[in-house]
């Protein structure tokens, strides 16, 4: 689960529409990705603000997730 955890995390931070994507319907969006849609990870994931992701990329270094 950490792998396909890890890709989620890259795919949000790289790929903008992904990322809206994920949180606007995630159950369907970890599916495609063979994750199972737990109530926990859910609620987790639709609290999430993408431009937030963006700029946290940002600060750890990530020059290509903050200029997409």
């Amino acid at each position: 689960m950490a792998t396909e955890f890890s890709h989620i995390v890259e795919r949000m931070i790289s790929d903008d529409a992904f990322c809206a994507r994920l949180v606007e319907n995630p159950e369907s969006v970890l599916a495609e990705n063979g994750i199972e849609a737990t109530t926990e990870i859910v609620e987790a994931i639709r609290v999430l603000d993408a431009v937030a992701i963006k700029r946290l990329a940002s600060a750890f270094g990530n020059k290509a997730a903050a200029a997409a």
